[in-house]
């Protein structure tokens, strides 16, 4: 039985927020044990943590009476972690979408959207499933309301977008929103450089923004020695603008014959003394011709203070063995995964997932930054 006066009283709370919840919502259940609301937009029910918000409502009606600013809101309590725990069958990215059965809806982020303000494409089809770019519809506003207590909240939702899928299964999901972000870019072309249409979570300041260690060692002397290679300072300024791990194993790249260069210096003396051309070609074609693998673990072998960073590789879970030669192994193919691809039996092919982005690969990408630095520190 749904008690009226609670009903109003809710009806008024949420409608500060969503001006047209009484229009888009019906309350189906309101009791002592459940409360359950019927979206008319999209035909779905949503279960809400109705012990935890019931025990709230009088502090806030209270507070309301009072004109007590602290609690203005008995919207701004609900979380999408709650919608998880009561919805069985909705796939929740949190701080992002959801997705029950053939209805889905994605945050959209893409900073064309901020100047042009209204998509160039926002309606369109891949195969049958229907897909709308719009403002944020009122029942993601009610499951992601607490993106409004972020000071990066600073446009309302008129300045968020989100994409929308109609008809679309979950096995299907991550191919559908892949391609459509594929289609709003070449038909929407991205005005800057390095924009590009992502479905990510809400960035809140603080918790949920990946922040760089700013935390280094003051240097001794602010008279830097001019270095020897600019080359694999260029790659690396680039692999830290655009964050791209390639660019950070270019550095490593550069310097796997740099760092034979004793060897080179022995077979050059040998040939002054021995003055045999022949063998000298030969030994250096070998020496260039040395797998990349083999390279690789070489210059690893003869940096500083490798130990620490395979040590951070193993407590990460990505060696299970903790030295240099599994290190180099394991290093070698997450790069061939990230750089070819082609499907190939002899590759694991990395592709990068929206919906079930991979934590390694942030670690990985962590390691190689690591290792780049220090090449560049002891080889230039």
């Amino acid at each position: 039985m749904i008690n009226q006066e609670i009903l109003s009283q809710l009806e008024s709370h949420f409608s500060e927020h969503i001006p047209d919840f009484s229009e888009v919502f019906e309350i189906l259940r309101l009791d002592s044990e459940q409360f359950i609301l019927m979206c008319q937009e999209s035909d779905l029910k949503i279960v809400i943590n109705w012990n935890d918000l019931r025990k709230k409502l009088p502090v806030y009606i209270s507070a309301k009476l009072n004109k007590d600013n602290e609690y203005s809101s008995l919207i701004e309590d609900l979380y999408d972690h709650d919608f998880k725990e009561f919805n069985k069958g909705f796939l929740f990215i949190e701080s992002c979408g959801y997705h029950y059965k053939r209805y889905g809806e994605f945050l959209l982020t893409y900073q064309n959207y901020f100047y042009y303000k209204t998509p160039k494409i926002n309606q369109f089809k891949i195969g049958d499933v229907e897909i709308e770019i719009a403002v944020p519809s009122s029942l993601y506003r009610l499951m992601f309301n607490h993106f409004t207590n972020d000071d990066n909240f600073v446009d309302g939702w008129e300045g968020l977008f989100t994409l929308r899928v109609v008809g679309c299964d979950k096995t299907d999901l991550e191919r559908t929103l892949q391609q459509a972000l594929f289609l709003i870019a070449k038909y929407d072309p991205p005005e800057l450089v390095g924009d590009y249409p992502q479905i990510i979570p809400f960035e809140f300041e603080g918790d949920n923004y990946l922040w760089n260690d700013s935390s280094v060692d003051e240097p001794e002397s602010y008279d830097f020695v001019a270095f020897n290679y600019t080359e694999p300072i260029a790659f690396y300024n680039i692999g830290r603008k655009l964050n791209d791990p390639l660019y950070f194993y270019r550095v490593l790249e550069y310097f796997f014959i740099i760092n034979k260069k004793s060897e080179i210096q022995g077979l050059v003396d040998n040939y002054n003394q021995a003055n045999e051309i022949d063998t000298f070609v030969e030994s250096i074609t070998k020496l260039y011709g040395t797998r990349e693998n083999v390279l690789l673990e070489n210059l690893l072998s003869n940096l500083y203070d490798i130990d620490s960073i395979v040590y951070e590789a193993y407590k990460d879970g990505l060696i299970q063995v903790n030295d240099i030669p599994t290190f180099s192994q394991k290093l070698y193919e997450y790069r061939n995964s990230i750089a070819h691809g082609k499907r190939d039996v002899k590759l694991d092919l990395n592709v990068p997932k929206i919906l079930d982005p991979s934590p390694n690969d942030y670690h990985w990408n962590a390691i190689i930054q690591s290792l780049a630095e220090k090449v560049i520190e002891q080889f230039c």
